[in-house]
Order: C-alpha cells, then sequence, then structure tokens
C-alpha cells in the first residue's frame, strides 16, 4: 500500500504474486480508506479467484487485474466512480462481475480476454453490455446504431473505428461517453 500524494488514502499497489484463493481487500489502513487499486496490482497473480473490492474503491487503475489468469470472479460494491483502460483485460477464467450502478467513467477494452467478454449470451446483437453499462461493440458494419434505454455510460472506444457510423440514438439515461468512443 502506498498513501496518496495528499495523504488521505491509500493505494494498493501491489498484490503478493504468491497470493491464492479469496481475496477480500479492506476498507481501510491505519484509520485511512483504500481508495485505488494501481496499475497492475493483481496482475500476474495466478492463484487468486476471487476478489472483493469494498465501497471505499473509488478507482481501478488502467490494467489493475491485466493477466491475473486465476480470477474467477470480481465483487465490486457501490461506490466505484471510474474503472481505466484494460482493467480486467487478459483474464481468460474471469466468468463473473458485479459492477455497481454510479459508475462514471469506463475505460477501454476492460473486459477483453475474458471468459464474460467471450461469451455470446452476454451480447446483444454486435454490442456488449454490463448491466446499465455499453463496454464494446464488434462487427462494425451498417451506418446506424441504437444505444438500448438505461444505459448510463458507453465506455472509451466502444465505437471506435466504426467507419461507416453515420448516426446513433442515445437514450435520456445517458450521462456519460467516454473518450474516443466514436473515433
Amino acid at each position: 500500500l502506498n498513501k496518496s500524494e495528499d495523504g488521505t488514502y491509500y493505494i494498493l499497489n501491489r498484490v503478493n504474486n504468491t497470493a491464492s484463493g479469496e481475496i477480500s481487500i479492506p476498507e481501510s489502513y491505519n484509520g485511512k480508506p483504500i481508495a485505488t487499486i494501481g496499475a497492475f496490482a493483481f496482475s500476474y497473480c495466478p492463484g487468486v479467484t476471487t476478489v472483493n473490492i469494498p465501497g471505499t474503491v473509488t478507482d481501478i487503475s488502467a490494467q489493475a487485474f491485466y493477466r491475473a489468469e486465476g480470477v474467477q470472479e470480481i465483487n465490486i460494491s457501490e461506490g466505484l466512480k471510474r474503472i481505466g483502460d484494460d482493467a480486467f483485460s487478459g483474464c481468460y477464467n474471469l466468468k463473473k462481475l458485479t459492477l455497481p450502478e454510479g459508475i462514471l467513467d469506463i475505460g477501454s477494452y476492460i473486459l477483453r480476454d475474458t471468459q464474460i467478454y467471450n461469451d455470446r449470451s452476454n451480447w446483444e446483437g454486435n454490442v456488449f453490455y454490463l448491466g446499465n453499462y455499453l463496454i464494446d461493440t464488434e462487427l462494425r458494419t451498417g451506418t446506424s446504431a441504437v444505444v438500448k434505454d438505461g444505459t448510463t455510460v458507453i465506455a472509451s472506444n466502444a465505437f471506435a473505428y466504426w467507419s461507416n457510423l453515420k448516426s446513433i440514438t442515445l437514450p435520456d439515461s445517458l450521462t456519460r461517453i467516454g473518450d474516443f468512443a466514436f473515433t
């Protein structure tokens, strides 16, 4: 754990790569909240199978779980506001991820190369939703798209490289469109 620059919270920077089984991140350390899971914190931890993230964590950094190949389940409590690029990418065995309401920013390709992403039953046509969040699209053909009602966030790069896209219908529920969502 490292203290934030202003000293008001802690950042979980690295989990020992020999850790195994279920890990529950504590809410606090030395009286201060653990608010961020840092880049590569769980990367290459093959023995970790389940991670429970408390409501004090507001930020999961880019590639925080990158190639944590043993992780099968991640449970995130209410309070999370941001998920960085590729946060869970390469967690090949990840089949359950609970995302709370209230996330404001979702990076690009957060679930590539996971069981969740590769399971076609999690896709609606060529669009991958997880709860109220539009995570990614594929087969970027056609000239129009419709984002389903209830969607609150479109992840960064979700519609990237859809060169023929001329129009898109967005729901009133939408509160955030990620960076470069339509580039």
